[in-house]
């Protein structure tokens, strides 16, 4: 995803009623697919941190 498209995306969210409830992480240069451990672009350090925090956000927000 092109950085710009990343930032239209953070200003949508800031823009909504409860943008908290919202955040984006860009692992710098981890490419797209990088949690399918099939891929070759397949990033162990960057696919453990990011299912950690989707799992602490659905906790957060009493899903689960």
């Amino acid at each position: 995803i092109p950085l710009e498209s990343v930032d239209n995306m953070r200003a949508a969210l800031s823009a909504a009623d409860n943008p908290t409830n919202s955040q984006i992480i860009v692992y710098p240069g981890v490419q797209h697919g990088f949690h399918a451990d099939y891929r070759q672009s397949y990033n162990a350090e960057a696919a453990a941190d990011g299912w950690a925090r989707c799992l602490a956000w659905f906790r957060q927000h009493g899903v689960g």
